[in-house]
């Protein structure tokens, strides 16, 4: 029932967005917008978010590398066929379908990957603060955009002291798991030993300098977009753009961040000075560049890979 009801809330959520985003729009001006797109520097932008996933897989070999070596190639499907769920299937399926078909690539225990998912994640929140304040440095921003900045950075502090904490605590938490038996401790106890193997990682450079070019290249498919559609906004903006989409897409939402991320693109086009009609086609037009590629190919490899979702449910 809680389920249903997270499902039907996103729903929702998504319907209402998808309300405030396509309402007292001209269609005219929509259709102009999409037909005066620049072919050559749109597919830069798809080009641009499938590059994206492999340096994320490239990044998650060094995160692994702890747990056994891996090769960036099947972990490339498996991240391919993570977002590939995230695209389709409800309550972010995804990251638990990544870890699992990672696990049948890797011959590494689903419950072993899962710890390295949340650090991956992790490292994300980090390395979106560093470029978010490059991109935007020098750059007058909305009020929310720098409450935002205050918030991330206690964030950021709070999980460094829980990782310290759980660190220091590492003896203790074995003895105490020691004692746990069933499934339930064995679990337990997997998801232990690879939280500590984490603090293992010698890779912290590579895993760092990737988790930038992540980053950057995200912004830089929304420079490119403005390219694409030709609008004169610069790297700062990109920076706003590529901010408001990353909080939209957590938001709770039907599958594919619907409406969220066209909602959220609308806000802050909006506050950028762009007519309303004209941003609504940058956001259902660069939601495309991403959402495309990477679900077909998501899909491709899902149906090469023998992962079934009830495996996975």
């Amino acid at each position: 029932m809680n389920k249903k009801l997270v499902n039907y809330g996103g729903i929702l959520i998504s319907l209402a967005a998808l309300f405030y985003a396509f309402s007292d729009i001209r269609w005219d001006t929509v259709r102009e917008q999409i037909l005066l797109i620049n072919p050559w520097y749109y597919g830069l932008t798809m080009l641009l978010m499938i590059l994206s996933i492999f340096v994320r897989a490239w990044r998650w070999q060094y995160i692994i590398k702890p747990l056994g070596a891996t090769r960036v190639g099947p972990l490339y499907r498996a991240v391919m066929i993570g977002y590939f769920g995230n695209n389709v299937l409800p309550f972010r399926l995804g990251e638990l379908l990544r870890a699992y078909a990672a696990a049948k690539y890797t011959g590494i225990s689903t419950v072993k990957l899962l710890p390295t998912v949340v650090a991956d994640r992790i490292m994300d929140l980090f390395s979106f603060f560093i470029v978010f304040v490059i991109m935007s440095a020098g750059m007058t921003l909305p009020d929310w955009a720098g409450k935002t900045k205050g918030t991330l950075f206690a964030v950021i502090l709070l999980l460094i002291l829980g990782l310290w904490v759980y660190r220091s605590q590492s003896v203790r938490i074995t003895l105490w798991l020691s004692d746990r038996k069933g499934r339930l401790g064995r679990m337990l106890k997997e998801l232990h030993l690879s939280l500590a193997s984490l603090f293992k990682m010698d890779d912290y450079l590579k895993i760092l300098s990737s988790s930038l070019l992540l980053w950057f290249i995200y912004g830089f498919h929304y420079f490119i977009g403005f390219k694409a559609f030709g609008l004169s906004l610069g790297v700062g903006e990109a920076a706003l753009v590529l901010a408001t989409s990353t909080f939209a897409v957590s938001i709770p939402s039907a599958p594919g961040a619907l409406g969220t991320y066209h909602s959220g693109l609308v806000a802050i086009l909006g506050f950028l000075a762009v007519e309303k009609s004209s941003a609504l086609a940058f956001a259902v037009m660069m939601h495309l560049s991403g959402f495309i590629p990477i679900t077909l190919i998501g899909a491709w490899y899902f149906w090469r890979s023998g992962v079934s979702i009830h495996d996975v449910k």
